[in-house]
């Protein structure tokens, strides 16, 4: 029987993460011919930014590069070590760039739906798999209120949102991975640091302290790109401290506990805080950042989060009747979550307030929601049962509804994920070429953000924070592709940016010919509408070099 569970789990965990990439399925299985699928996911500037980070970990880098730019020094782990480890383990399975991230993102979802499962166990150990299955069911699939909009006399049904909530499953477990592994490592966490707190009366230190240690490792792991939950993690950790000493008289073990937190975390997040504030990437992101905070009304917050929450305040009750560490440690994280989400905290940190919240607090709304379930059918007397299942079935129906409206808002697949093969093959091109020296993207398409995945070069203009002076950039590569520099202006403008290739397609509205004037150009590749000219900077004379195209 207890195979039969796990397996159970196990399965339904596995199609879970099936539907958190269904829409690229979809779009694979839709590519057209001639063309190239580059599977975006989600919003595709932020996409081509974390593929090209996968990318470099496929084609060897150890260090994260911004290729966006041409003067960029940076070279970090910070916030985006992990995409270079999934290309690493990409490039040990032979497998591109683009389906790495992908598998990452679906292990990645599994990981996390199975790591809340058995977090529930250990919230709901009385409860039977029934009950336990409903309340990671609830978690998971937890859905909004909606309201209804009339346009043009056209009645459309709209969930309530608010910017960056965690409001559906499309949200908690999207395309993005590190938002999945600050998931994974915080519910880790949270199981580990209450352990932690149930031994602590009856073990002496020498046998908790791996633990200790394992929950600081993985609290500076976290504080690299999720550094906002290691703040409410700790909240919840030192106010359970408290807890226990009221409870029992004031422990050792404790006072080691929470001392090596402080010893160990401040400091590390001290120096990533000097390191944000000193590097022009992350002080262009941190202004980008901040600007987006928002304090939405407390009714907005109630009809985002939806009617688990009705559910879940039904649920206080029975949840502390038999209150233990891990309740209070989840309890205490979501409060903190909430309460640094009310202020503006998240500024000193250079970031925005509602990074304090993750799809993480739905685990104890679906805990608390299924225990309010039970209390409602206890009304019932012997009809409880039946009401139980109904209530279960009804909620996760409406779930399971609004769900499915989320996703048809999202429309069609990008148009973006669909690259012409004559262009990718520019691009492969461009990447078998030594000279590493930075590419010239014209300011019409995206293409500048994507060259990078396919050729591991650097761009001169690609997306407004990761490249500097955007604007400005886009009127200069404007200014150049029309011909409207003179040919000493370009030479210097070229060399001075250490860019080493122009590259222009059929897709662009710019024409090839207005280039003719620079005669630093030599033609490399030209063929079915993709041209790409080397620029030769020390000897170049008015011939044209013949292309063997």
């Amino acid at each position: 029987m207890k195979t039969a569970k796990i397996m159970t789990v196990i399965n339904l965990t596995f199609l879970v993460s099936i539907l958190s990439i269904l829409r690229i399925i979809i779009g694979a299985a839709n590519n057209p011919p001639g063309f190239t699928y580059l599977a975006v996911g989600h919003y595709y500037l932020d996409y081509f930014e974390y593929l090209q980070q996968t990318a470099q970990g496929v084609m060897g880098h150890w260090t994260v590069l911004n290729q966006f730019a041409t003067d960029d020094p940076t070279k970090t782990i910070l916030g985006w070590g992990q995409y270079l480890i999934i290309g690493k383990i990409a490039k040990i399975f032979h497998l591109s760039a683009i389906t790495g991230y992908w598998f990452g993102v679906f292990f990645l979802v599994f990981f996390f739906s199975l790591s809340i499962y058995f977090i529930i166990k250990r919230l709901l150990p009385n409860l039977n798999f029934f009950y336990q299955l409903s309340a990671w069911f609830f978690c998971l699939f937890a859905a909004p209120f909606f309201k209804i909009e009339v346009n043009n006399g056209i009645s459309k049904i709209v969930p309530y949102d608010f910017w960056y909530a965690p409001m559906s499953f499309f949200h908690r477990f999207g395309g993005i991975p590190h938002h999945l592994s600050t998931g994974i490592l915080t519910v880790i966490i949270l199981l580990m640091s209450a352990n932690i707190f149930d031994r602590l009366k009856t073990e002496v230190l020498s046998k908790i302290i791996w633990k200790i240690i394992a929950v600081i490792g993985l609290l500076l792991t976290l504080l690299t790109f999720g550094p906002l939950q290691v703040i409410n993690i700790i909240s919840s950790i030192f106010l359970v401290g408290i807890i226990f000493c009221i409870k029992n008289k004031p422990s050792k073990n404790l006072a080691y506990f929470l001392i090596l937190i402080v010893l160990f975390i401040l400091p590390m997040a001290w120096l990533i805080k000097i390191s944000h504030d000193n590097g022009s990437l992350f002080q262009r992101i941190n202004i980008w950042e901040v600007s987006q905070e928002n304090h939405p009304g407390l009714l907005s917050i109630i009809l985002t989060t939806g009617p688990i929450l009705i559910f879940a305040l039904l649920g206080l009750r029975r949840f502390f009747k038999d209150i233990s560490n891990i309740r209070w440690i989840l309890l205490f994280y979501v409060i903190s979550s909430y309460l640094f989400f009310s202020t503006s905290l998240a500024r000193f940190f250079g970031t925005f307030n509602s990074r304090f919240l993750s799809g993480s607090v739905y685990v104890l709304f679906g805990t608390l929601a299924i225990l309010g379930v039970i209390e409602i059918a206890d009304w019932f007397g012997k009809r409880k049962k039946i009401l139980t299942i109904s209530l279960i079935l009804l909620l996760l129906a409406y779930f399971f509804w609004i769900t499915t409206m989320i996703y048809q808002s999202f429309g069609s697949v990008d148009q973006a994920s669909y690259l012409p093969n004559s262009i990718y093959n520019g691009m492969q091109f461009l990447g078998n070429q030594s000279d590493k020296r930075a590419v010239l993207t014209t300011p019409d398409k995206y293409f500048g953000v994507v060259v990078p995945v396919f050729a591991d070069k650097n761009v001169y203009i690609a997306r407004p924070m990761f490249t500097p002076d955007f604007q400005n950039r886009l009127n200069i590569a404007d200014r150049f592709f029309r011909g409207d520099m003179d040919p000493s202006e370009a030479k210097k403008f070229v060399n001075d940016n250490k860019i080493g290739f122009v590259f222009i397609t059929f897709m662009e509205n710019y024409q090839p010919k207005n280039l003719d004037k620079y005669l630093f150009l030599n033609k490399i590749y030209d063929k079915e509408g993709v041209i790409i000219f080397k620029v030769v900077l020390n000897s170049y004379s008015s011939k044209k070099v013949k292309v063997p195209f």
